[in-house]
C-alpha cells in the first residue's frame, strides 16, 4: 500500500525529528544518569546518596537558598551545586522534599535569615563603576524536630556538597549521641587537648581529628585501660608512642577477641620540634625539626605485644626522595611549599595503594608524613586475613636515624651507600579474623587492685561469630593537628582524614558515607610534581595557543602557495 504523499514530505520528516528530539530530552531528563569527567568525580552524586536515604525514618526537607541576581561567574560556580541537589532529589524520591528558593524579595530574604543563613556581600566592578549586593548561599535541612544549616560558601564555594548533606541527614537519624569510639588514654599517646592560643599546633595532637569524629558520630571517650573495656565501646584508637602496661595490653587483647575494632597509629621513631628563628635569605635554615631517633626499648616493648597478632613496627625512618612531595614548612620558615622526602605522596596509579578495601576504593592518593615500615608475619595468626592497604615505593630509603630538617632531609639519596628497600614494604595493614590471645592462663597479669585475674573470665580465642579487626598504620601523624598549617598541608589533611574516617566506619560495618566522603579534593598536581614539570607546564600554558595559531597559519600559507603553484603550471585553470 502506498503511503500518502504527506508522510514522505520534508516537512513531515523534519517535524518528526524535532518531536523525537524533545521527547528524548524529556525522557532522559527523568532518568538518573549523567556523565562526570571531573578529576575527583565531585560534580555528580555517589552511591552513598541511595544508601543513606533508604534508611531515613521520615522525609527530609531541604530548602536551598541560592541567589540568582549575582554576577555570571558566581552563577556558573553554583550550577554544579544545583545539579547535585536535583540529582539527590531524584534518587531520594519521597524521602527528599527539595525546594530551591531565590531570595529576591524581602519576605524570602527574611525567611533565609530566620533559617540561619546569613547574607554575603558580593562586590562587582564594571569599569569605573563599583557595586555591591547581598547574596544568600545556604541550605536548611529539617527532619521532624531536628534541623541543620549548611553554608555553601566558606572561603570559597564548598566542593563536597553531597557528603555534607548526607552527613547531616545521618546525624539527624542517629539514635544515640554516643559514638561507641574511644581514644586510649595511656602514657605516650597522642594529645587530644586543644592547641594553645598563639602557638603552632602540636605534631602529637589529634584534637581536630577527635572533633571531626564527634561531629559526625557523637561523643568520643578518652578511655583508661586499667579496667576491662565497657561494652558500649566498639572501636578504640591507640595513637602516638604508647607505653602500655601488661594489664592494659591484656584489656586490649580481650577487647579484640570479643569482636572489637582496634586502630593502632604509631611509628618506630620520635623527634622534637624547635621553633623557627627568622633568618632572612635562608629558606632552609633557622629552627629545626629535630633528630629522628629510634627508641629500641619502646619499640621492643610494643612489638613484644603487637607482634603476637602478626604485625611489627620497624625501627626505621622512610624517605621518598624520588616522589618529590612539596609541603609547607610546619615551622613557618618558608612562605612557599618545598620538597620534603619524609612526607610521601602515595597513589593507586603508582602502585602504593594496593588494596580495594572499601575504605580505599574511592581514594586515589594519600600522604604519609614521618613514617616507618611494618613487618607482617601471616603465620603468627593462622585464622586471620592480612590485607596490605598501602606500601612504600621500591625506591624508598630506610634509615635508623636521620635529621628531619628541610635542608638535611633533602640531602637524603644524594650520597652513595644509602639503604634502599629491595621491594615495597607495608605501611598500613588491616588484619581481620579469629585471633588467638597474646596471653595464656599461666601468664595473666594482676588487675588494678593487685588481685590475680580470674581464669574463668579469660578469653583465649575469638568470640564465635564476631571476628576481630586490627588496623595498624605506621605513623601517628596522618591527621596531626600540625597539618592544618599551610594551604598545601591542608589538602593532605583532608585526604588522610577521609581515609581514616572511612577505615573506622568500614571496620564497624558502616559503609553508607564511604563513597561520598572519598570524593575529597585531590592534591593539586603542581604540589606533587618536581620543579622541571612546573617549568614545563608553565611554558606550555604560555606558548600553547600561540604555537597552535602559528601551526594553523603555516598550514594555511603552505596550502595556499601549493595551490598557486599548481595554477601557474596548469595555465590558470581552476583546481578542483
Amino acid at each position: 500500500m502506498k503511503l500518502p504523499a504527506v508522510f514522505s514530505s520534508r516537512a513531515f520528516l523534519y517535524g518528526n525529528v524535532i518531536a523525537l528530539f524533545f521527547l528524548a530530552n524529556g525522557a532522559i531528563s527523568r532518568m538518573n544518569c549523567q556523565l562526570d569527567f571531573s578529576r575527583d568525580q565531585r560534580n555528580s552524586i555517589s552511591d552513598s546518596t541511595r544508601q543513606v536515604l533508604e534508611k531515613v525514618r521520615e522525609p527530609v526537607l531541604i530548602e536551598a537558598y541560592i541567589s540568582r541576581d549575582v554576577p555570571g561567574q558566581v552563577v556558573a560556580m553554583l550550577a554544579p551545586h544545583v545539579s547535585i541537589l536535583r540529582a539527590m532529589d531524584r534518587v531520594g524520591g519521597d524521602h527528599i522534599d527539595l525546594r530551591i528558593i531565590n531570595p529576591d524579595s524581602d519576605q524570602t530574604r527574611q525567611q533565609a535569615e530566620q533559617r540561619g543563613i546569613e547574607g554575603l556581600n558580593i562586590d562587582q566592578a564594571r569599569g569605573v563603576e563599583f557595586s555591591s549586593r547581598v547574596g544568600y548561599f545556604g541550605l536548611f535541612l529539617q527532619q521532624g524536630d531536628r534541623s541543620a544549616v549548611i553554608n555553601l560558601y566558606e572561603n570559597g564555594f564548598i566542593q563536597d556538597l553531597e557528603y555534607r548533606v548526607l552527613k547531616e541527614i545521618k546525624k539527624m537519624n542517629r539514635t544515640s549521641e554516643i559514638s561507641g569510639l574511644a581514644f586510649a588514654a595511656v602514657p605516650g599517646s597522642s594529645s587530644l587537648a586543644p592547641p594553645q592560643r598563639g602557638q603552632l599546633p602540636s605534631k602529637d595532637g589529634l584534637y581536630i581529628f577527635k572533633r571531626v569524629i564527634e561531629e559526625e558520630k557523637g561523643e568520643v571517650e578518652e578511655l583508661a585501660l586499667d579496667r576491662p573495656v565497657p561494652e558500649r565501646i566498639r572501636t578504640i584508637v591507640l595513637a602516638g608512642h604508647p607505653r602500655l602496661t601488661e594489664l592494659e595490653e591484656y584489656h586490649l587483647d580481650q577487647f579484640l577477641l570479643g569482636g572489637g575494632n582496634l586502630l593502632v597509629m604509631t611509628n618506630g621513631f620520635d623527634f622534637f620540634m624547635q621553633p623557627a628563628r627568622n633568618i632572612p635569605g635562608m629558606p632552609g635554615g633557622g629552627g629545626s625539626m629535630g633528630f629522628a631517633s629510634v627508641s629500641a626499648d619502646e619499640n621492643q616493648s610494643l612489638n613484644s605485644w603487637l607482634g603476637q597478632y602478626g604485625i611489627l613496627i620497624n625501627g626505621d625512618v622512610i624517605f621518598e626522595p624520588g616522589l618529590g612531595l612539596r609541603i609547607n614548612d610546619p615551622l613557618g620558615r618558608t612562605p612557599y611549599a618545598l620538597p620534603y622526602p619524609p612526607w610521601a605522596p602515595y597513589t593507586r596509579q603508582n602502585g602504593q595503594i594496593v588494596s580495594n578495601h572499601p575504605a580505599l576504593a574511592g581514594l586515589s592518593e594519600l600522604v604519609f608524613p614521618w613514617f616507618s615500615t611494618l613487618d607482617v608475619r601471616n603465620a603468627t595468626q593462622t585464622g586471620v586475613d592480612f590485607d596490605v592497604l598501602v606500601q612504600t615505593s621500591a625506591g624508598a630509603i630506610r634509615r635508623t636515624t636521620g635529621g628531619l630538617d628541610f635542608q638535611e632531609a633533602n640531602e637524603v639519596g644524594r650520597e652513595p651507600g644509602e639503604d634502599y628497600l629491595v621491594e615495597p614494604a607495608p605501611v598500613a595493614v588491616l588484619a581481620t579474623g579469629d585471633f588467638r590471645s597474646a596471653f595464656s592462663a599461666e601468664t595473666l597479669p594482676v588487675d588494678s587492685d593487685g588481685e590475680p585475674i580470674d581464669v574463668g573470665d579469660f578469653r583465649p580465642g575469638q568470640l564465635s561469630g564476631r571476628p576481630g579487626k586490627l588496623a595498624v598504620v605506621s605513623t601517628p601523624y596522618l591527621v596531626s593537628d600540625l597539618l592544618i598549617y599551610g594551604q598545601a598541608n591542608q589538602f593532605y589533611y583532608q585526604i588522610n582524614l577521609a581515609f581514616l574516617m572511612n577505615l573506622l566506619e568500614a571496620m564497624e560495618g558502616d559503609t553508607d558515607l564511604l563513597a561520598a566522603r572519598s570524593r575529597v579534593q585531590s592534591v593539586p598536581r603542581m604540589l606533587i610534581e618536581g620543579e622541571g614539570w612546573q617549568v614545563f607546564w608553565t611554558w606550555l600554558h604560555v606558548l600553547l595557543l600561540p604555537l597552535l595559531a602559528g601551526i594553523y597559519g603555516f598550514v594555511r600559507l603552505t596550502g595556499r602557495h601549493r595551490r598557486r603553484g599548481v595554477q601557474d603550471v596548469g595555465g590558470g585553470d581552476e583546481v578542483k
